[in-house]
């Protein structure tokens, strides 16, 4: 188990002088100096002692303000596990330096953004593991990347901090630039029938279509997803005096269509598919043909119900596969509410033999390394030739379920691969020994809660079932909790929340004001309004109950009405409303 209460020593300091900010590792003969005024940035080397400065543990980058930049430090960092000796820390708490003073409100308010994303815990650092590629990319660098500085060969999409590093890098100042990760990582060693396995799951969201639920859905021109994830779970352990390391990669995405589904005070907006055929097309050849670079054949599991509005979406999605004739994407349509209705989860093994094939052929990434070798000169055993794309709606609920039993599936036939567990039954539900069974439960509902709360704004729903085995009825209410407040968030908040990260990845001109809306407390105002006039033409109506109720009652009609219409006016809207 990790100790959350183990504290490692900070790598770096950054002593604040008037004319500059010094950045430097302990014991190391350079440190980087950042002008404040001007913002020139070099490498100095140190002749003499260097001033105590603030110890911190890296650098995020530098923001770029309405009227100064910030210097932005992290100064607070918790321990969450090791793969092998690489040591992975989470983002606690950021410092902001400017390089002027005083600041501007705008510039609180800016800073206020970018703190609001840092203090979502979703990001995530390790000195010498690259978290924003897998273990399978790691191992196969050419001989270019190899010699290449870490912040160099770091995978972009993965890469959240990469627009504030900017300047660093473009100036030679890589050492104190963390490479941060969002979304999860968690870390065990778990010991089981005198074997010791370490149990890793790393999800790394894609930057280039990060968003907030209903604003940010399907591919934008350039075949970005929204909600893209990929998620890789690794098992290693130690064998003789060797580590042998199993991975298994899977994707989460957006429908890849170009569709949109505003928030307008309804429970389930419409989904709509946007854009010309040909547009469609355009965006999908360019999202698969990337996905097929980076993980070879692309297998979609389309979670989304076969009837209703979801069903003109995944009729869409059918005819863009069909016209794309591409022979590395194939489809499955799994109707997930239709299979598993009336709790029967277990149905879910239908989904498991359909795909059988394909889990096979995919297989997994294997590789060994010698215990004192550093990652990146592994010898490779195996490698994964293809890769589960994996949407519902919302790429969260549905397809956090899906995607844990496929894991499930997968890590029963690692373990039969490292030689510490039998040959696999091929049950959707297979258990693992305790306490793996604990750490992989526990591992995927964290996961799906983490991701949730990205993109929706709450836990995830249906995670009582990857916790515990089986749907309960607590589950059933926690889940209609999250159903509710994640209505009241997506209406009402998320047009902030998409503006946060729009600023922290730097697509918010920092020149422009503050955005600021109040759509609840107008709403709140509208249907104080409204049931007052409703009050009113029901007293108008006539003195008896009856007559006061049926006049009361199309006061409330009216107001539906002119709410239904208005809707979209009436939510929380970010700048960038795409």
């Amino acid at each position: 188990m990790v100790d959350a209460n183990v504290f490692f020593k900070p790598d770096f300091a950054v002593v604040v002088a008037k004319m500059h900010f010094a950045v430097y590792r302990e014991g190391a003969r350079m440190y980087t100096v950042i002008q404040r005024e001007g913002g020139g940035i070099g490498q100095i080397e140190a002749l003499g002692a260097v001033p105590k400065g603030q110890e911190c543990y890296g650098l995020l980058g530098i923001a770029t303000l309405q009227s100064t930049k910030c210097l932005i430090v992290v100064s607070e960092a918790s321990f969450i596990g090791t793969l092998k000796e690489a040591k992975i820390f989470r983002v606690e708490k950021c410092d902001f330096l400017p390089f002027t003073s005083p600041l501007s409100p705008t510039d609180t308010h800016q800073i206020a953004l970018l703190r609001h994303i840092i203090n979502s815990k979703s990001f995530y650092f390790s000195y010498t593991y690259d978290l924003t590629h897998s273990l399978q990319r790691i191992s196969t660098f050419s001989d270019l990347q190899k010699s290449q500085h870490s912040v160099l060969r770091a995978d972009p999409r993965f890469f959240w901090n990469l627009h504030m590093a900017q300047d660093l890098i473009t100036n030679g100042a890589f050492d104190p630039v963390l490479i941060l990760i969002s979304g999860f990582v968690q870390s065990e060693c778990a010991q089981f029938e005198g074997h010791e396995v370490e149990y890793t799951l790393i999800s790394r969201r894609d930057r280039r279509r990060a968003g907030v639920r209903f604003h940010t859905r399907g591919l934008d021109a350039e075949g970005n997803s929204a909600n893209f994830v990929e998620t890789e779970q690794i098992v290693l352990v130690h064998q003789n005096s060797k580590f042998v390391a199993a991975s298994f990669v899977q994707v989460r995405g957006s429908i890849p269509l170009r569709w949109h589904q505003k928030p307008n005070l309804k429970w389930a907006p419409q989904g709509v598919v946007s854009g010309s055929t040909q547009e469609n097309l355009k965006s999908a050849e360019k999202h698969f043909t990337e996905a097929i670079s980076c993980y070879g054949e692309i297998s979609l599991i389309n979670l989304i119900d076969k009837t209703g509005n979801q069903a003109v979406l995944g009729s869409a999605l059918q005819t863009l596969i069909q016209s794309l004739k591409h022979p590395k994407v194939h489809l499955t349509w799994f109707d997930f509410h239709h299979e598993c209705r009336a709790l029967h989860w277990e149905n879910l093994s239908h989904l498991v033999r359909e795909v059988d094939s394909s889990l096979g052929q995919y297989g997994f990434f294997e590789c060994s390394l010698d215990a004192n070798a550093d990652w990146g000169e592994e010898v490779i055993i195996s490698l994964q030739g293809g890769v589960f794309r994996t949407n519902c709606m919302d790429c969260l609920d549905r397809t956090n379920v899906v995607q844990s039993v496929f894991a499930r599936n997968i890590l029963h036939r690692q373990l039969y691969a490292l030689g510490i567990a039998g040959r696999p039954s091929g049950e959707a539900f297979q258990p693992f020994p305790e306490p793996l069974e604990f750490c992989f439960r526990s591992f995927w509902a964290n996961n799906a809660d983490v991701i949730s709360y990205l993109y929706a704004g709450t836990g995830a729903l249906k995670v009582d079932f990857t916790r515990t085995g089986k749907r309960t009825k607590l589950g059933a209410l926690e889940d209609g909790q999250n159903s509710i407040q994640r209505y009241f968030i997506n209406n009402f908040y998320d047009g902030g929340r998409k503006n946060a990260i729009d600023a922290f990845l730097g697509h918010l001109n920092p020149r422009s004001p503050p955005y600021r809306h109040f759509p609840l407390l107008r709403l709140l105002l509208i249907l104080a309004l409204g049931l007052a006039l409703a009050h009113t033409a029901g007293k108008a109506t006539g003195q008896s109950w009856t007559a006061y109720f049926l006049g009361l009652g199309l006061g409330c009609l009216m107001l539906q009405k002119v709410l239904a219409v208005n809707g979209r006016s009436l939510v929380d809207r970010p700048v960038l409303d795409t």
